[in-house]
């Protein structure tokens, strides 16, 4: 039986609202899925309501970012208490010190925007921005939303070209973040009650080599099945895993149809429910 532990809603910066993820993965026949938006549980009440009528185990989730000299780390938590008041609080923070970026964002593309085409270039709105991010509904806002304001007042034509010609690192949109360290996001997940993991580790410099500190800081996991990864590194992700003791988990990362995010697809890698039975073990251990 098939699941998926890395999906992103309209919480945060996927394009299907909690309940469509629900009702696409019972269509692919997933048994469960774990809801793991930036900075933000709020979409795990709908997911889980939608689960129970569909037959899907929904895992409450939230992916993370920490900062690490020369690159960022993101780190899942799973099976958090979303109840848990001084993580809702300090999820909050996080989403509000995202609100100060976006704008920031939005002031710096739209100058870009000006001084490539004059007065008249298109302009993204931040007020539209932020009512695609929901955040009157407590949505995390992030570079998505401004790349999708971005497209719908025609000064891109899609997501890609966004990033590749405003958003990408280096350029007008690049704002840097709220610095947060490692051990900071990983205590913050376990205080909630959570299991930590390395979400896609190959995409932070070295990671082999940080993997003890993060270890040594309580991290729980590690996402060894992940987008298009090879057999082959599937299989050395596996046996680092075993070497620090490190849960192996799994999922698609999926952002939504054409995001091109993660494998793209639901349910793409395939993974194993004896991966949620083994995380839901560490879980209890922890």
């Amino acid at each position: 039986m098939r699941i998926d532990l890395h999906l992103h809603s309209t919480a945060s910066d996927g394009t299907l609202t909690p309940e469509a993820l629900v009702d696409a993965a019972a269509s692919l026949g997933l048994v469960a899925i774990a809801l793991t938006d930036h900075d933000s549980v709020g979409g795990v009440a709908a997911a889980t309501r939608a689960g129970i009528e569909r037959g899907v185990t929904v895992v409450p989730g939230v992916e993370l970012s920490a900062d690490v000299p020369g690159g960022d780390c993101h780190i899942l938590g799973y099976l958090v208490d979303v109840g848990h008041a001084p993580f809702a609080a300090w999820l909050a923070a996080r989403r509000e010190a995202r609100i100060t970026r976006g704008v920031e964002i939005v002031r710096r593309v739209n100058a870009a925007l000006r001084s490539r085409s004059g007065a008249g270039a298109p302009q993204a709105s931040w007020e539209s921005v932020a009512r695609r991010a929901d955040l009157a509904g407590g949505g995390s806002v992030g570079r998505p939303h401004v790349a999708d304001e971005l497209v719908a007042v025609g000064a891109v034509t899609s997501r890609e070209e966004a990033f590749a010609s405003l958003l990408g690192n280096g350029m007008a949109g690049d704002v840097p973040s709220a610095k947060v360290p490692p051990a900071q996001v990983i205590a913050v997940i376990r205080d909630a009650g959570g299991v930590a993991v390395l979400a896609h580790p190959t995409y932070l410099p070295d990671f082999a080599g940080r993997l003890p500190d993060l270890v040594a800081c309580g991290l729980g996991g590690l996402e060894c099945l992940y987008g298009d990864y090879a057999p082959d590194v599937v299989a050395g992700l596996v046996a680092l895993a075993g070497v620090h003791d490190l849960v192996v988990t799994g999922g698609s990362d999926f952002h939504g149809p054409s995001t091109g995010a993660g494998s793209g697809a639901i349910g793409v890698p395939l993974v194993p429910d004896s991966v949620l039975e083994a995380l839901a073990r560490r879980h209890g251990r922890g």
